[in-house]
């Protein structure tokens, strides 16, 4: 039940709200409805809205709370919430609801009534059960929540931000259910309550922002390493499968998720499973082109070579290799030179060659046919062929697709 604060309350508040002022007081993003704002805790208790409001089982506390609270829609700007899908509302440790505009503009029409409460610096809220916090500095509470069907998870406390963007399946898609899922199927009544539920602590196949406990997908999902029966006492009741320290997660008890409902959001778990496996299969597997090439005629290169260029991205459509086919005429030599970030790699097919390389080209090393040649990245040198009658011949590989975009001559002192 609501009560406006008398004239003396009203006059405590402004004191505290005068010791904030001067010190180091919380801030309260608001962003995301074209222009960025922050308001002070001391500003949100000088509001002439501020009520006081008495919140029964305060899902945060497990008991009856009052908080000193201000109308969370008189916060937000002047604008019609349905042109956003989503509040995000950030957390300090991590904790990051994705709470649908319906459920704020149902308020209007006799829905849940939600407010922002304020922890007033000099009288500050008591610890939450098991941590050592408390909701504060900002807590979004709802009066009269079971007209709204809210969740506990969508009573963010520690707020740090809040954010109108857009829902988290446009931001997030692969979080999805497959396009050939029935209208009315589990895995599609598991995602709306996958966002109501996990969405704030759990990433699922990467989707999502919060940190506070693992992604449901990655690297494995949970459905394919538990039974089901085993899943199911995790999330009604996880200290009863497993703790350890700093456990966060408080379970769900039927009340909050009906048994239906969380088998449909295991439902949806196994199905996001199932697609992530199915990507990565088709990650594997390819239904593109073998391309062959076969060159006519030699090109003259940078490195004053006759070459025959084979496969790269022009010739191929290669996205991270070269391969040529060099010519080194009778007692001939390439122009010195180096490959700028690219490895390289040389099998001799004729012909005996010495390669003059490093600094200044004062090293050396003679090779023949057969043998296999690496230069790393940066590495100068200098190819000649040692025969005065016979050209001498190499296959020459590149990791840089643009096979003569790398090519930088060196002149050396």
């Amino acid at each position: 039940m609501m009560r406006i604060f008398a004239t003396t309350t009203i006059l405590a508040l402004i004191m505290m709200v005068a010791v904030a002022a001067s010190a180091g007081e919380n801030q309260l993003a608001i962003e995301g409805f074209g222009k960025a704002r922050s308001i002070s805790a001391s500003a949100l208790l000088a509001r002439n809205d501020l009520a006081t409001i008495e919140i029964s089982n305060d899902p945060a506390y497990m008991r009856t709370m009052t908080y000193a609270a201000v109308p969370f829609l008189a916060l937000l700007p002047d604008t019609d919430l349905a042109a956003f899908d989503t509040l995000e509302i950030r957390a300090t440790d991590g904790f990051v609801s994705q709470l649908p505009t319906t459920l704020f503009e149902s308020a209007r029409s006799g829905g849940a009534t939600p407010w922002l409460a304020i922890e007033m610096p000099n009288s500050p809220w008591p610890k939450l059960p098991g941590k050592n916090i408390s909701a504060g500095p900002f807590f979004l509470v709802w009066q009269h929540p079971a007209r709204s069907r809210i969740g506990p998870e969508q009573w963010p406390y520690a707020i740090a931000s809040i954010e109108a963007v857009a829902s988290p399946i446009k931001r997030w898609p692969n979080m999805s259910v497959a396009d050939d899922v029935p209208e009315n199927a589990p895995e599609r009544h598991g995602l709306v309550s996958f966002i109501k539920n996990c969405l704030a602590c759990h990433k699922i196949d990467g989707a999502g922002k919060a940190d506070v406990g693992p992604d449901l997908a990655r690297p494995v999902a949970p459905t394919e390493y538990m039974t089901r029966k085993g899943l199911k006492q995790l999330i009604r009741d996880p200290a009863s499968v497993r703790t350890w320290p700093d456990q966060k997660m408080q379970g769900f008890p039927a009340d909050i998720l009906p048994d239906d409902e969380l088998d449909d959001l295991i439902a949806y778990i196994s199905h996001i499973a199932r697609r992530r496996e199915m990507r990565e299969v088709a990650h594997t597997i390819s239904d593109k082109e073998i391309v062959v090439v076969r060159p006519t005629s030699a090109q003259s290169s940078k490195q004053r070579l006759r070459v025959f260029e084979g496969i790269s991205g022009k010739t191929a459509g290669a996205e991270g290799i070269s391969m040529i086919r060099v010519v080194i005429p009778p007692g001939g030599q390439a122009e010195a030179h180096y490959h700028k970030g690219y490895e390289t790699a040389i099998y001799v097919l004729q012909g005996r060659v010495e390669t003059r390389y490093g600094q200044q080209l004062k090293k050396s090393v003679v090779n023949e046919a057969g043998d296999f040649i690496f230069i790393p990245p940066d590495v100068p040198h200098q190819p000649r062929n040692l025969s005065s009658t016979e050209p001498a011949i190499a296959i020459v590989t590149r990791t840089d697709p643009n096979e003569q975009e790398s090519v930088v001559t060196y002149q050396p002192k």
